[in-house]
């Protein structure tokens, strides 16, 4: 019997990662992104920096704001339970 793998993916559609990051990176950057202007997932071209500088503030955001992310849900999701 072969077993089914289940993908979901939770950024932008179950937890809203990118209405927290966009304002973290905004911080620290001093850039202007929005969600609304927000159209790439590859950082580099969103905040005009390095791909091993959007690793790194990838890397530092995840560790810092995890908590905050999960409990965050995307715009049209709703809480069950």
């Amino acid at each position: 019997m072969q077993l089914l793998r289940l993908a979901i993916d939770f950024d932008d559609v179950i937890a809203g990662f990118n209405q927290a990051f966009i304002p973290y990176m905004n911080n620290i950057l001093g850039t202007s992104v929005t969600y609304e202007t927000h159209r790439s997932f590859y950082f580099p071209d969103v905040y005009g920096i390095s791909l091993e500088q959007s690793l790194e503030h990838l890397s530092d955001f995840s560790g810092k704001k995890a908590y905050e992310i999960s409990h965050l849900p995307a715009t049209g999701c709703s809480s069950v339970g």
